[in-house]
C-alpha cells in the first residue's frame, strides 16, 4: 500500500512540475513580445490546409489548421509571415474564427521582433483559455492524484469492518473506484455522440484510402496493428477542409490487416462520401457518428463493478 501511494505522489509531483515549467517558459515567451516594435501588414493567404503529424502511437494523422500569411516591410526591407499567434497549436474549434479575422487582402498590425524581424506574429497575447487550460490539466492531474492518495489511504480502511470479505478492501476499492470512473467517462462520451447527432452533412470526397500500420506496445510485448486511413475533403463556408477521422471514439486497430482492408473497400479514392461536420467549428468532422468502441467502455465498467460486488461478499 505504502509504495502505491508513493508512486502516485511521485507521478503526480512530475507531471504538476512539467506544467508549471511548460507554463513559465510560455508566459516568458509572452512577456518579451511584449516589447516587440509594430508595424502595418497584408494578409496574401488566408485559407485552410492539411497536415500530417504522428501520435504517442506512432499513428499518421492527417487534420485541417488554418492557413494565414502576411507580407509587411521592416526597414524598407519586405517579410513573409505565417504564424499567427503564440500559441503551439490551434484548436481545430478556432479556424473557422482566425479566417473571418484575417481575410485576403486585409490589412493588419504585425508585431515583429527588432533584433530578427523574421520573427513575427498577429497576436502577442496569452493565448485563448490558456489559464484555463493549466488551471484544468493541474486539477486533473494534481486533484486526480490526490484523490486516488485519500482514496487508497482512507476508503479501504472505512469499507473494510462494512464489507463480509474485510480482507478484500483494498481491491473493492481500486476495482469499484475504475468501474464507476469509467462509467462517468461513458456518460461523457453518450453526451457527445448525442450531440454529433445534430452536425450537419455535406457531401465530400475521398482523397485517400490505404490500410496503415502502427506498433504498440502492451505488456511488454509489441504488437503490430492496423487500421483503415481515409482521408478525405469537403467545403463549408467556402473553405476546404481535409481530415481522415472516419468516427467518434477511439480508433480501432486490428492484429491483422484484414478488418482494415474491408473498410478502405468501401471507400475508393476520389468517390463522393458524406461529411457530417460541427456546424461551429466544421474542422470537427465525420464519416460516421456513431460512437465507435461505446459498448466496450460501458462492458468494462459494469465487469469492475460486479467484480468489486463480488470480491466484498455481496453476492
Amino acid at each position: 500500500m505504502n509504495e502505491i501511494l508513493l508512486y502516485v505522489g511521485i507521478f503526480a509531483a512530475v507531471m504538476i512540475g512539467a506544467l508549471i515549467l511548460a507554463a513559465t517558459v510560455k508566459m516568458r515567451e509572452v512577456k518579451g513580445a511584449q516589447s516587440w516594435s509594430t508595424t502595418i501588414g497584408r494578409v496574401t493567404r488566408s485559407d485552410v490546409r492539411a497536415q500530417k503529424r504522428r501520435d504517442m502511437d506512432n499513428r499518421e494523422r492527417t487534420q485541417s489548421i488554418p492557413a494565414v500569411e502576411y507580407e509587411y516591410t521592416v526597414n524598407g526591407k519586405r517579410f513573409t509571415g505565417a504564424r499567427i499567434s503564440l500559441a503551439e497549436t490551434i484548436p481545430e474549434s478556432e479556424i473557422e474564427s482566425i479566417l473571418n479575422r484575417y481575410p485576403l487582402g486585409k490589412e493588419v498590425t504585425v508585431y515583429y521582433n527588432p533584433a530578427n524581424p523574421r520573427q513575427a506574429v498577429l497576436e502577442r497575447d496569452l493565448p485563448v483559455d490558456f489559464g484555463k487550460g493549466l488551471t484544468g490539466a493541474v486539477a486533473v492531474v494534481g486533484g486526480g492524484a490526490v484523490l486516488v492518495l485519500l482514496t487508497l489511504a482512507k476508503v479501504p480502511e472505512f469499507l473494510s469492518p462494512l464489507l463480509p470479505n474485510p480482507e478484500n478492501a483494498l481491491f473493492v476499492t481500486l476495482s469499484g473506484g475504475l468501474g464507476l470512473f469509467l462509467l462517468v467517462f461513458g456518460f461523457v462520451q453518450e453526451r457527445q455522440a448525442l450531440a454529433a447527432q445534430t452536425w450537419q452533412s455535406t457531401q465530400g470526397t475521398v482523397v485517400a484510402s490505404e490500410v496503415r500500420s502502427f506498433t504498440q506496445w502492451k505488456d511488454g510485448i509489441k504488437r503490430q496493428l492496423y487500421t483503415p486511413g481515409i482521408t478525405y475533403r469537403f467545403t463549408v463556408n467556402t473553405h476546404e477542409y481535409i481530415s481522415d477521422r472516419y468516427s467518434l471514439g477511439v480508433e480501432t486497430g486490428w492484429s491483422t490487416p484484414q478488418f482494415a482492408e474491408e473498410k478502405v473497400a468501401e471507400y475508393p479514392p476520389r468517390s463522393p462520401v458524406t461529411v457530417y461536420y460541427n456546424p461551429k467549428a466544421p474542422a470537427e468532422s465525420v464519416l460516421d457518428r456513431r460512437f465507435s468502441g461505446g459498448w466496450m467502455v460501458w462492458a468494462l465498467a459494469f465487469g469492475l463493478l460486479v467484480l468489486a460486488l463480488v470480491s466484498a461478499g455481496v453476492f
